[in-house]
C-alpha cells in the first residue's frame, strides 16, 4: 500500500516551518492573530510536543496491539517554547518528524490496517485513516495559524481593505 499520501505532507511540514519560519523577527514569531491562539513559536513547540509526546503514531499503534499503553503526558506548549530558541524548536520538530513518518512506515500498514478502529473516550470510533488524516489535517491547521498571525501584523495598516479580508474575524 502507498502511504505517501499521508507520509509526503507530514514529511515536507518540517521543510515549510522552517522556510516561513527562520529568520523572522520576534514580532513576527510572538504575533495571534487572536487572544487565544498560539502564536507561530508556540505553534513549532506544540507539533514538537504533540509529535513526540502525545503520538499520532502511538494511537494507531494501540489500534495494531491492543495490549500496547502509552502514557500521555500533559502538553506546555508555552513553557516549552520559552525554553528552547526557535532554530532549536525547528531542528528538533525536523529529527522527531523524520523519526515518527519513519515509524510508521516500519509499520507496513496494509489497505486493511486502515479500517481497523478503536473506540476513544473523547474521539468515540475512531480508524487508522482516521489518525493519518487528522495528523496531516492538524499540520495544515497549524501552517494556516502561523499564517493568520503574519497577516494580523497588518490588519491596522490595510485600512479599508480589512472587511474585503474578512480581518475583523480572522478565525
Amino acid at each position: 500500500m502507498d502511504l505517501s499520501r499521508y507520509t509526503e505532507p507530514l514529511s515536507l511540514t518540517p521543510l515549510v516551518l522552517r522556510t516561513v519560519i527562520e529568520g523572522r523577527p520576534d514580532t513576527w514569531l510572538d504575533a495571534r492573530h487572536a487572544a487565544e491562539v498560539y502564536s507561530p513559536r508556540e505553534v513549532i513547540a506544540h507539533l514538537v510536543l504533540v509529535d513526540r509526546d502525545w503520538g499520532w503514531l502511538a494511537r494507531i499503534e494501540k489500534i495494531l496491539d491492543p495490549a500496547y499503553d502509552e502514557d500521555t503526558p500533559p502538553l506546555a506548549e508555552q513553557d516549552y517554547a520559552k525554553q528552547r530558541s526557535v532554530e532549536e524548536l525547528l531542528d528538533e520538530f525536523d529529527a522527531v518528524r523524520s523519526m515518527k513518518v519513519e515509524q510508521l512506515l516500519k509499520l507496513g500498514l496494509t489497505e486493511s490496517d486502515l479500517h481497523k478502529s478503536t473506540t476513544d473516550e473523547e474521539f468515540g470510533t475512531e480508524t487508522i485513516a482516521n489518525i493519518l488524516a487528522a495528523w496531516v489535517t492538524h499540520d495544515l491547521y497549524h501552517l494556516g495559524m502561523i499564517f493568520k498571525s503574519f497577516a494580523s501584523l497588518w490588519t491596522e495598516e490595510i485600512g479599508p481593505y480589512q472587511a474585503h479580508l474578512n480581518l475583523p474575524n480572522f478565525n
